[in-house]
């Protein structure tokens, strides 16, 4: 009997999707490594050239949104897991939407 672990991605990416540009976290999952941290902008080209390479596949997690649905059938596209999140309607004071666009990323 396994776990699955052999199936899981080794890497896991937050992508903060905005307007004009996207922020991507990617995290090592065996050792919590922060590997790489960038941005891009907000095009299927974009994502197409930044994760069409990306082996083996990784799993990403996206905030649901405008983009959501086109940044997911392109990533998915590339070969890689897609997460698609909802956000709670009440995220926080003000003091901590400061820090939501960092903080989603991660």
């Amino acid at each position: 009997m396994t776990d699955g672990s052999k199936d899981r991605p080794n890497m896991t990416a937050g992508l903060d999707i905005g307007d004009k540009h996207s922020y991507l976290c990617l995290i090592d999952q065996q050792s919590g490594e922060v590997m790489e941290e960038g941005r891009l902008s907000t095009t299927p080209e974009a994502f197409r050239r930044r994760f069409v390479s990306e082996q083996p596949p990784i799993r990403i997690a996206i905030e649901a949104g405008t983009h959501s649905p086109w940044a997911s059938r392109v990533l998915e596209e590339c070969g890689h897991e897609v997460l698609v999140a909802t956000l709670l309607a009440n995220w926080g004071s003000s003091t901590l939407e400061q820090e939501k666009d960092r903080r989603d990323r991660r």
